[in-house]
């Protein structure tokens, strides 16, 4: 377990845990009279953003993007981590099972004085989340850029056809993100509800919109490329079955003369003709020539 504690001039103090133990939870359950059965459940690497008041103590789960995840990561758990807050009025916990770039960086702004802006738990736990809804913004920066470079092959070779599990797992990617900042914004509307109101809390909801607003944008294009893709494929399958058919109207009369003549009857005028053979030539030819002609006129070839 790494263990940092970081102590306000206005007397609460945040304690950060990485990677604890049972022993250490059950250290930590002694120490601070924290809700056993929320810091045991805590760990659990399934759960969804959600907050709860346990007597003194509101115990959070909060998601948060993972800086480091794959490209083909489309679940919650592979493109999300999870961080417990428990915040009373004298101690804020967080526990998470990894190092967080974002909460070191505030715990660094915190030992060069930035706790002094802070003047209770509750407003710096909007700081905490306020902190760990601005990594879903990286994830939206490096979502855009992908589409941008699946927007082009798109319209490349059309034997790719990989592109279509990229731009589903982009999407999905989406979609899991438009489910945790639902939860998120959920989750501080009800936190503002029964704490004391801060211009914080606003601002974290009207992040969590802008962040919405921008994710359903890029849900929506990934699954027009999608369609686009779908449709451009089945414009160059008509394409090729219009070519096959174009051969098929050439020969069709073709294979007709060559069967008729191809008969062994031997009552067949046409074959005892010393031209018989030129003749066939001639109406074979004259016939493709028409097809050709009547087909420009059309416009089909």
């Amino acid at each position: 377990m790494i263990k940092t504690i970081l102590e306000a001039e206005s007397g609460y103090q945040w304690i950060d845990i990485i990677s604890p133990s049972d022993k250490d939870l059950r250290e930590l359950i002694r120490q601070y009279k924290m809700p056993s059965a929320a810091v045991k459940d805590c760990m659990s690497a399934f759960h969804t953003p959600k907050v709860e008041p346990i007597g003194e103590w509101t115990y959070f789960i909060v998601r948060y993007y993972d800086l480091y995840c794959e490209d083909e990561a489309d679940t919650i758990q592979e493109i999300t981590k999870k961080a417990a807050i428990f915040v009373n009025k004298d101690y804020i916990l967080t526990i998470h099972k990894t190092g967080q770039p974002s909460l070191a960086q505030l715990a660094n702004e915190w030992r060069n004085g930035s706790h002094t802006r802070y003047e209770s738990t509750t407003h710096f736990t909007y700081k905490l989340l306020d902190m760990l809804l601005k990594t879903y913004e990286v994830g939206m920066n490096q979502a855009s850029e992908r589409l941008d470079v699946y927007e082009k092959e798109v319209f490349r070779e059309m034997k790719d056809s990989s592109i279509f599990e990229r731009l589903y797992q982009l999407k999905r990617r989406g979609s899991v993100f438009k489910r945790m900042l639902y939860l998120t914004k959920e989750l501080i509307q009800t936190y503002m509800r029964y704490s004391k109101d801060y211009p914080l809390a606003h601002h974290n909801i009207e992040f969590v919109d802008s962040l919405y607003y921008r994710v359903d944008e890029l849900h929506e294009n990934a699954n027009n490329l999608i369609n686009l893709r779908l449709s451009l494929a089945s414009h160059r399958t008509n394409e090729i079955m219009g070519i096959l058919t174009i051969f098929s109207v050439f020969f069709l009369p073709l294979t007709f003369i060559v069967g008729v003549y191809g008969m062994n009857f031997k009552s067949m005028p046409e074959l005892k003709s010393p031209h018989g053979y030129l003749i066939v030539w001639v109406v074979m030819i004259t016939m493709v020539a028409s097809i050709y002609i009547w087909f420009k006129k059309k416009g089909w070839v």
